[in-house]
């Protein structure tokens, strides 16, 4: 909490804005936590996390993957995660305009006797986007915090139709076995 408070004051110029950043990362964190506890918190499902952060956008987000139930530090990490990359389609991509939209989606497969996972946002029919040229909060999850879960660097594009981000890596970083793929 204390991390999200003080990198959300980074860069700001207005405490108003800052306050905004606060209040929205911990309404994400909350959701997610509301999930966690319905279960023990013993996981959350991913499709519920990534469906409660991109519910404001309604059918110009496209989610797709399977049944698949997170640790509690892999579902907060991932609402974090589509909290911020939607935040800033919202205020910059494929959802600040009346015809952007974003697929998101995840898969896993078995690969000499591992389980593989990936997960991608891509923003479709949005304005061009560019690099960020300061790095702040957003960031930091995007590129660090979700790279702690895998041994590949999660990859962000900056295209001209909008972000492209993805992560790849093994599946038991982000859940123990007995709860990858439990019935809905």
């Amino acid at each position: 909490m204390l991390a999200i408070v003080s990198r959300s004051f980074a860069g700001k110029l207005a405490v108003k804005d800052a306050e905004a950043a606060v209040v929205a990362r911990l309404r994400s964190l909350a959701q997610t936590h509301d999930l966690l506890i319905d279960r023990d918190w013993q996981g959350a499902d991913l499709a519920e996390v990534v469906r409660s952060e991109v519910s404001p956008y309604g059918d110009r987000v496209h989610v797709n993957g399977p049944h698949l139930i997170l640790t509690a530090k892999a579902a907060q990490n991932f609402a974090l995660a589509v909290h911020e990359l939607a935040t800033n389609a919202a205020k910059y991509g494929a959802l600040s305009n009346a015809t952007g939209r974003v697929e998101i989606s995840w898969s896993s497969m078995e690969s000499n006797g591992s389980n593989l996972f990936t997960f991608r946002w891509r923003e479709l029919f949005g304005p061009p986007v560019l690099p960020p040229t300061q790095k702040g909060f957003g960031s930091a999850v995007l590129e660090q915090v979700m790279a702690d879960h895998f041994e590949v660097s999660p990859r962000i594009d900056f295209t001209a139709a909008g972000i492209k981000y993805e992560l790849s890596g093994s599946l038991e970083a982000l859940t123990t076995e007995a709860s990858y793929y439990e019935p809905p």
